[in-house]
């Protein structure tokens, strides 16, 4: 990020490539713009402040806590795909529910709510720290979060993931040097994992299928979120940890977003085989998420 007056600044590059510019960083939680104006800041505070707000007032309503008939609701309807977020949101004179999130997510111990077990081997676990020293962290160069000029299907892939009240898909597809549909691959995951695992998921196997290759391969996903968590050295996600080892012995390969929805026909054939998927597709079995998937209302 550059602070001053300068209409053109100097060019940065590393290893011959062109850092972009920063207009804001945030370093220990403080919001910093290049003008210095904290302007920045006040907006994320403010964002963050009225998020906060909000979700209290779904929980508590007109008087503080739920009442039992809610609790036992979002217990039996919502457990399976936001565990950690419904077994703190109980009455707030309940002492057993956060002793319970806390056996289950972090000390991977069995635990029973509303007479149901949980197995916590059956969740994503929480990972914490890097699984390689910073200084061998290598997969930079390999992932583009910026739209590019143009997305050619030639010797191309392109993935993609859906989730409906049915299930969960994920699905990519291949593309030969004439740009012609070479191959494609159909996931079915269940209702317990959500929209992120599924583009993550389908990720990984677009990279797994072309293991053996040696040459150059552009896998594509719309999914910015997800390549920006493989971006994280220290991501407690077990699927992105997955995909970073991959990339880091396959140097060949490449990730870049494109956007979804511009009428790319191989991003739309992608996102056509990830809803097909959900009822057709090879089952698939990869750990429930641990993360709240889906808002309570």
């Amino acid at each position: 990020m550059y602070i001053g007056k300068l209409v053109n600044p100097a060019r940065i590059k590393w290893n011959n490539i062109r850092i972009q510019k920063a207009w804001t960083l945030k370093y220990l939680g403080v919001v910093i713009d290049n003008n210095l104006s904290w302007v920045p800041h006040i907006v994320d505070r403010g964002t963050k402040s009225l998020d906060h707000y909000h979700q209290l007032q779904r929980i508590a309503g007109k008087n503080w806590g739920l009442s039992t008939a809610n609790r036992k609701l979002i217990y039996k309807t919502s457990l399976p795909h936001n565990l950690n977020i419904e077994l703190k949101n109980t009455n707030r004179h309940s002492s057993s529910s956060p002793h319970k999130s806390i056996k289950i997510s972090r000390l991977r111990q069995s635990a029973y709510v509303i007479d149901d077990p949980i197995d916590p081997t059956s969740y994503e676990e929480i990972l914490r720290g890097h699984q390689f020293h910073p200084a061998e962290f290598k997969i930079d160069n390999q992932i583009s979060t910026e739209p590019a000029l143009n997305y050619p299907t030639e010797n191309a892939t392109f993935t993609d993931g859906s989730k409906t009240t049915e299930g969960t898909g994920s699905a990519f597809c291949c593309f030969d040097e004439t740009g012609q549909l070479k191959s494609e691959w159909m996931g079915k995951l269940t209702l317990d994992n959500n929209i992120f695992q599924a583009e993550l998921f389908a990720i990984s196997q677009a990279i797994l299928h072309h293991t053996n290759s040696n040459a150059q391969i552009k896998i594509w996903t719309d999914s910015l979120s997800s390549l920006q968590a493989i971006l994280n050295p220290t991501s407690p996600h077990d699927l992105v940890r997955n995909i970073q080892n991959q990339l880091q012995s396959k140097d060949n390969i490449d990730l870049g977003w494109i956007k979804a929805h511009i009428g790319h026909y191989g991003n739309e054939t992608a996102d056509a085989l990830a809803k097909k998927a959900i009822n057709e597709g090879i089952t698939s079995k990869i750990k429930k998420a641990t993360y709240l998937s889906q808002k309570i209302s």
